[in-house]
């Protein structure tokens, strides 16, 4: 929409989306990269020098910055994951250590599970089994004791006042007698 005509600080405005897009061929191997690392795209925005939001914008304009953003978020995420099942169920590898001599050996090394990267695996992979459920107790305190029941008290006697009026006004009701009509003389 162009700006409206005779404002002063709109000269040159042709009414376009702004500038040129900054976005770069090179940019999908960078971004690539780095979600690899692990970063997240406010991140990897932060390192292109522009926004979050121009991140967004040029996954829906180019779809290969997408899918090389997608293919190496996938990528980093089994990694992630691999590495956590081989935490929880305990692994070995072989490491290199120096004697006391200063000689070279190669020992196998022993890593128990971890109950918590097991916990962690359960609650994600069986969220319906093993959610952790937070109970929650409601105490109430004497004061507040106290109000609720001064409250009930405050319900009962409003219904029992209510009741009181529906009887009385049933009984007026049978009470009275009608007036006699008197004969016209």
């Amino acid at each position: 929409m162009p700006a409206p005509t005779g404002n002063q600080y709109a000269r040159g405005n042709k009414g376009g989306r702004g500038g040129p897009s900054k976005f770069e061929p090179e940019y999908i191997e960078i971004a690539s990269r780095l979600c690899e690392r692990g970063l997240t795209d406010a991140e990897i925005a932060e390192v292109l020098g522009v926004s979050e939001s121009t991140i967004s914008a040029w996954k829906l304009r180019h779809e290969e910055f997408a899918l090389a953003l997608t293919r190496s978020k996938e990528q980093s995420n089994a990694i992630v994951e691999a590495s956590l099942f081989r935490r929880a169920n305990g692994f070995e590898r072989e490491a290199e250590k120096a004697t006391a001599s200063g000689k070279k050996v190669t020992i196998k090394e022993y890593f128990p599970p971890d109950v918590a990267a097991q916990r962690l695996w359960l609650q994600n992979r069986m969220p319906e089994v093993y959610r952790e459920k937070v109970e929650q107790k409601h105490t109430l305190s004497a004061d507040d004791a106290f109000l609720r029941f001064l409250e009930h008290c405050e319900e009962q006697g409003k219904i029992e006042l209510q009741e009181h009026k529906q009887l009385v006004d049933r009984t007026n009701a049978v009470d009275v007698e009608p007036e006699p009509k008197s004969k016209p003389a």
